[in-house]
């Protein structure tokens, strides 16, 4: 099996097109398939959108749209 070489990023996660969490050097950890938990205050039919490699032309961006409650709250 291939080992993954550590990859970090800038992520920029916005709220109704506001910034509302941002963090540099992200890393994924492969083994969960995780790489950071943004807490941002986003009520239901707000859209969030998570920007992996914020600033760079033709990075995707993710779209959600809230319908329903996430999380415990």
């Amino acid at each position: 099996m291939q080992s993954r070489v550590p990859f970090s990023d800038d992520v920029v996660v916005l709220i109704d097109g506001q910034e509302a969490w941002r963090r540099s050097g992200v890393t994924t950890n492969y083994s969960v398939g995780l790489a950071a938990i943004a807490e941002v205050p986003a009520a239901l039919g707000t859209t969030v959108e998570v920007c992996p490699g914020a600033g760079r032309i033709g990075r995707p961006r993710y779209r959600f749209d809230l319908v329903v409650p996430i999380g415990g709250g």
